[in-house]
């Protein structure tokens, strides 16, 4: 979990000013398609934010600053601050930018999925502080090569100190040290020919969270009689980790009008650990394994009749199917294993969004989305643990519910810098809604 920071700091460049097909910002993709972090629906739409999935598409996007201040509703109240630059020229970029949360405008929903149970078991979470981005794209002569990373930290200590004075006296010394990381690396690549533009990358992700409690006893009793031990106990997070990729074919069927299928698959994977590390004992009664299986696939139309107008059609499909697996190895009884899995289909995921120029300083998007969401919920045997970490019960449960949101947006450019305002949100969500808006700077400089 990344915590916002009060700040960001103000990124400043030079650079060469953009042609207008590569006017866009973080704030644009949510006012033409919706929330990012639903069905990735923005993979259908060329986008200055391709550069999180794909980084050697930088190239495309270089000399700009995109500042922006976003407020999410989905469980709280959330504030998204994310700012950044790419500078370069057309063989180097070099990208940088702070704070953009792991699941947005990238392929993380396996990974998220398949650590939510490991929390719900009794992980520890801890806040991770100021996610960066660094990526480079190379041009080597029609070809792209890019790579990116990705990283967020977190860390906190307690110390807590306990003194009793009865018949005896005792001292308890106790400190809590947590921490997490949020690591990604990735690979690109991005051709460019005078029909097509094909482009693939690739993402290994890891992650951890953890906990550690180290007591110290020490106490004297009436006889004055010293006795003292230590417990040191780590629990949290093991094996955390997802592999990712996908692949995108712009294809211009003529000046106007261009077709843009895309496929996105991602793998995660992630188990729980409790350590006592004084005794060397690793807790080996119990193993509880979360796998997720993640994937978005469609096509889209954009239509641009004249350079002040655009239109985006896209039909797609997201599938997320997560097992929750959980094993006593202690004991021979055959109802010792447990499986509990759920599956989540989004089909078909319609998107239609448009973008206006009203007159020389104000652009009008806007887009709907509408679709269905179906839920499989398969319980395994009847299971649980002697801590109470988990228990499977053996009931299916489906459900199918019409999904239905809407976003706004509109633009003032004046030359070079470019403001944006979103917002948008659920209007009919089988699960909980969510709400999002977004304001945005994007500076082009000469």
């Amino acid at each position: 979990m990344s915590r916002t920071p009060r700040y960001l700091l103000p990124l400043i460049a030079l650079s060469l000013l953009l042609p207008a097909t590569s006017a866009a910002n973080p704030v644009r993709v949510e006012g033409l398609v919706g929330d990012p972090r639903e069905g990735m629906t923005f993979l259908f739409l060329e986008d200055s934010t391709d550069v999180f999935m794909n980084p050697a598409l930088a190239g495309i996007y270089r000399n700009r600053i995109d500042v922006n201040l976003g407020i999410g509703a989905g469980n709280g109240i959330t504030l998204e601050p994310l700012g950044g630059t790419l500078l370069g020229n057309s063989k180097f970029t070099f990208g940088l930018y702070l704070n953009r949360p792991a699941d947005r405008y990238a392929d993380q929903g396996a990974m998220l999925a398949a650590v939510a149970p490991i929390y719900s078991a009794g992980a520890p979470q801890t806040d991770r502080y100021l996610p960066i981005d660094m990526m480079l794209s190379f041009d080597l002569g029609g070809v792209a090569l890019g790579i990116g990373a990705y990283a967020a930290f977190g860390r906190t200590r307690s110390y807590n100190e306990q003194f009793v004075i009865d018949d005896r006296q005792e001292s308890v010394v106790t400190t809590n040290t947590t921490g997490s990381h949020y690591i990604s690396a990735s690979i690109g690549v991005a051709a460019d020919s005078r029909k097509m533009a094909p482009q693939g990358w690739f993402r290994f992700t890891s992650a951890s969270d953890w906990a550690d409690t180290l007591s110290h006893m020490w106490s004297s009793g009436p006889s004055g009689e010293a006795d003292e031990h230590f417990t040191d106990l780590t629990t949290g997070l093991q094996g955390a980790v997802s592999v990712s990729g996908g692949f995108r074919m712009p294809v211009k069927i003529r000046k106007s009008l261009s077709l843009l299928p895309a496929i996105s698959i991602a793998y995660g994977r992630a188990s729980v650990f409790s350590n006592n590390r004084l005794a060397n004992l690793a807790s080996e009664d119990d193993e509880l394994i979360s796998t997720a299986l993640a994937l978005t696939l469609g096509t889209a139309v954009n239509y641009r009749p004249t350079d002040s107008m655009l239109a985006v059609f896209s039909i797609s499909t997201d599938v997320l199917h997560n097992v929750v697996s959980f094993d006593n190895l202690e004991s021979d009884e055959a109802w010792a294993e447990g499986k509990q899995s759920q599956t989540r289909v989004r089909l078909p995921v319609i998107t239609i969004g448009a973008e206006v120029d009203l007159m020389a300083h104000l652009r009008l998007r806007g887009c709907i989305r509408a679709g269905m969401a179906l839920g499989l919920n398969n319980g395994g045997q009847e299971q649980g643990d002697e801590d109470g970490l988990l228990a499977l019960s053996n009931s299916s449960q489906n459900n199918a519910d019409p999904m239905l949101s809407a976003s706004f947006g509109l633009s003032f450019p004046f030359e070079p810098v470019d403001i944006d305002v979103t917002v948008g949100g659920d209007l009919l969500a089988g699960e909980q809604g969510s709400f999002f808006s977004q304001a945005g700077v994007t500076v082009y400089l000469p």
